[in-house]
């Protein structure tokens, strides 16, 4: 069984386990719905004579022939008529065969676009089981495949894609060293005070840094820069967080929907929960007040 058969019907596909909780994975019209720009069959029509296309839905069928499987997808919109098919989108895949560690999941990111905004990226992400949140990883830390849209992409891609999967252990290491790391009340309000940072400029943010700490579950109660990290992304990228906007009325923050700003902000936010990592265990010097 190929992967266009099993993404085009007429076959059963695989249901992955995250957890005790059952993920289905994608077939091709539930990722066109979600995604139609991975589609394209063309480039936009003003991208440069010297750039080499590279089709995503090709990609995701090499990728499902090679046991890795879709389960969400993300695309950017447009503002300029007849864009839209060609924008910046994200396809999240998980191996099959991989197996929780820890509450996480590893997944396989997959960043394309087919207006020339950007280059054909390969990052590795983490699913949390408890909130079934999505986190990346900064390239600072474990480089993503990047590959230009010129030249044979596929095994290139292919060969990214393991790199990528075989990083895990290193992954997960980190992840540990984060929950190893206790932190004091004044240090969590200061990793919250940058963090906020990454979303809003000085004197612009609608909430306090201290609003990013709050839990919205029992298990993220700890004091552990883990779990500080865990509780600030989800205040920043899925919103919600009680404020006061510029007339001091109430309001809530907005969920990130921007692929581009969702991948910046998690990925600078990892690099950030690493930093203070360092500064915690004694491998960097404060920096002067």
């Amino acid at each position: 069984m190929n992967a266009i058969a099993t993404l085009t019907g007429g076959y059963a596909r695989p249901t992955l386990m995250a957890g005790r909780k059952q993920i289905r994975t994608l077939t091709l019209d539930e990722l066109r719905g979600m995604a139609p720009s991975v589609f394209a069959n063309r480039p936009y029509e003003a991208t440069s004579a010297k750039y080499t296309f590279i089709p995503t839905d090709r990609i995701v069928t090499k990728l499902m022939d090679e046991g890795f499987f879709p389960v969400a997808a993300f695309q950017s919109s447009a503002r300029i008529e007849g864009k839209k098919p060609f924008t910046k989108h994200i396809v999240k895949f998980r191996r099959e065969g991989v197996s929780e560690v820890g509450g996480l999941i590893p997944e396989l990111i997959v960043g394309n676009s087919h207006d020339a905004s950007s280059q054909f990226r390969l990052s590795f992400g983490l699913l949390r089981l408890v909130c079934m949140n999505g986190l990346m990883v900064a390239d600072s830390s474990f480089e993503s495949i990047k590959v230009r849209h010129s030249g044979d992409i596929v095994s290139q891609v292919i060969e990214g894609s393991y790199s990528v999967i075989d990083r895990v252990p290193q992954v997960l290491d980190r992840v540990q060293e984060f929950r190893d790391v206790k932190l004091e009340p004044e240090e969590i309000n200061a990793f919250n005070s940058a963090a906020l940072m990454l979303r809003y400029d000085k004197d612009e943010a609608p909430i306090t840094a201290d609003k990013l700490n709050e839990s919205r579950r029992f298990e993220d109660k700890s004091n552990d820069l883990w779990t500080a990290y865990n509780r600030t992304q989800e205040n920043l990228i899925k919103g919600g967080v009680r404020g006061r906007n510029k007339s001091n009325g109430r309001m809530s923050t907005r969920a990130i929907n921007s692929v581009s700003e969702n991948v910046r902000i998690n990925k600078a936010l990892w690099e950030l929960t690493e930093r203070m990592a360092a500064i915690k265990n004694g491998t960097v010097e404060r920096e002067a007040a």
